[in-house]
């Protein structure tokens, strides 16, 4: 067993932020995950193809592990950067706070200003897109299940359009327009 570390500047710092990433993804699960992901946050600044991600991984863990108050800091924050990106995923980020707080309207009408006009989580490439997009997904979802009804028509057009971005699939999804010549067909 690894031994557990009191905060990010305890955890050893790596060649490269790569590595640094892959040590919170790993060994840094059994030690202290909130610390393995700031420190490649903070040893790692410059780097931000690995500083995103770490920062999305970082708010998922305080979601999963129901630290609310740590999240919704942790994503406004975020939602204050310079760049974009970090911005909008900060922004998803609050929206999924707002969820897990019960305030499923709230966290709707918030992610869906946020993904209806923008680009965000449109780069199959990128892992930091990929995460935001299932967080964005997985907002969505439990947002609709706590307000016990069917997803609106346009929030599941758009959903299925960035799915297939990620994972194209074979055939048509329910709720999908027919293609051009073909009768509709119902869900």
């Amino acid at each position: 067993p690894l031994p557990a570390v009191a905060s990010w500047e305890d955890v050893p710092k790596e060649k490269s932020a790569e590595l640094q990433y892959r040590y919170a993804t790993w060994a840094g699960q059994h030690a202290n995950p909130e610390a393995a992901w700031l420190a490649v946050i903070n040893y790692w600044s410059s780097e931000p193809d690995w500083v995103l991600p770490a920062q999305m991984q970082l708010g998922q863990h305080y979601l999963d592990e129901h630290e609310l108050d740590k999240a919704q800091r942790h994503f406004a924050e975020m939602s204050t950067a310079v760049d974009e990106k970090t911005r909008l995923a900060g922004e998803v980020g609050k929206a999924a706070v707002l969820s897990l707080r019960l305030d499923p309207v709230g966290s709707q009408t918030a992610l869906w200003e946020i993904v209806k006009d923008s680009s965000v989580a449109s780069d199959p490439k990128s892992s930091a897109d990929r995460m935001v997009l299932g967080m964005i997904l997985a907002t969505l979802e439990r947002n609709y299940r706590n307000l016990g009804r069917d997803w609106e028509p346009e929030v599941k057009s758009w959903a299925n359009r960035r799915l297939r971005q990620f994972r194209p699939l074979q055939g048509a999804l329910p709720g999908d327009p027919p293609p051009p010549g073909q009768p509709g067909r119902s869900p």
